[in-house]
């Protein structure tokens, strides 16, 4: 559920600001309780990038766009303590630079016992880049958060190169 997806109660993208979305939400994985949940909420209002052209943007626009980004961590968060409630599992995906590691709600349920994270690099996994100069594999550092020992023990792949 994104907004590449869309909702079929809406017709739209799924917009899982909107609280009435994230109602929606809840009620089906309390309804459907999945074996596990992902998350990979957008990551650009917590890029340490966001500070080269903070002199260009406006600051209530960038504080408002970052408000709106910890709301979306927040309420992965919430959906990440339900299944562990449940017993069952989630997978949250960030960069690993990420602002969003600090947020106390994030630090906190990485303090349960249930829960780790391992540092993954996206070229370990065959992610390319394209530009004028020709391709090239990506090291992008990834952080991966879960309740699930296994995915973290199969995510946990480093750049060889």
């Amino acid at each position: 559920m994104d907004l590449t997806t869309v909702d079929p109660k809406t017709g739209d993208p799924w917009d899982l600001s909107k609280p009435e979305v994230q109602s929606r939400v809840r009620k089906l994985v309390r309804d459907t309780q999945p074996f596990c949940v992902v998350g990979s909420p957008p990551c650009t209002a917590f890029s340490p990038l966001q500070a080269i052209s903070r002199a260009k943007r406006s600051p209530e626009a960038m504080r408002r766009h970052l408000e709106e980004a910890k709301g979306h961590i927040r309420f992965c968060v919430e959906l990440y303590k339900m299944q562990l409630q449940a017993g069952r599992h989630f997978v949250h995906e960030h960069p690993e630079g990420s602002k969003a590691w600090s947020m106390p709600e994030v630090v906190e349920l990485l303090m349960r016992p249930e829960v780790g994270s391992a540092i993954l690099h996206m070229c370990a996994f065959g992610m390319m880049s394209h530009d004028e100069r020709g391709e090239a594999l990506v090291k992008k550092s990834t952080r991966i958060m879960s309740s699930s020992d296994e995915v973290l023990k199969r995510v946990a792949r480093r750049c060889t190169n």
